[in-house]
């Protein structure tokens, strides 16, 4: 997925994202695997409904 934003907002968007990371304030990592799983999980789940999106051309907007 790309998002497109202006580049005066993205330095915005990186100041805050570094202050974040260097604040300690990130998830630990069993949170994120715990989301990674999930997500794949769901991928799997719906594997058929989103390679039929794919094929009607609705993910690539």
């Amino acid at each position: 997925m790309t998002v497109q934003i202006a580049s005066d907002q993205a330095t915005g968007v990186l100041a805050d994202v570094r202050r974040v990371f260097t604040s300690g304030r990130t998830r630990p990592l069993v949170w994120r695997t715990g989301q990674l799983r999930t997500i794949e999980r769901m991928c799997d789940e719906r594997e058929p409904e989103i390679a039929e999106a794919i094929g009607k051309g609705r993910l690539c907007r």
